[in-house]
């Protein structure tokens, strides 16, 4: 199997769960002030803190593009790598 395969693969599985999170969190209706507060009470207890917040925001931010009810509006699965490597800002 070509590397990119399974790298497209990975950032599908990654995008995927990354999108049920935030389903989840959107359903549950949690209401927090600020991103970073929503982050941290998405981001699994487990981790303990040990995450740049940042990338966590940034995270979730394209997550939230991704489930846009206009499919037009949301990004491309290239212009999510992109953004999840910093190459790319979020529409």
């Amino acid at each position: 199997m070509p590397a990119y395969s399974k790298e497209r693969k990975l950032v599908a599985i990654a995008v995927i769960l990354i999108v049920d999170v935030v389903t989840w969190v959107r359903e549950k209706k949690i209401e927090v002030p600020t991103l970073e507060a929503w982050v941290e009470e998405i981001a699994d207890p487990m981790m303990e803190g040990n995450y740049n917040v940042v990338q966590m925001q940034t995270l979730t931010l394209v997550a939230l593009q991704c489930v846009k009810d206009d499919k037009d509006a949301r990004p491309t699965m290239s212009q999510v790598v992109e953004i999840l490597q910093g190459d790319h800002d979020i529409p």
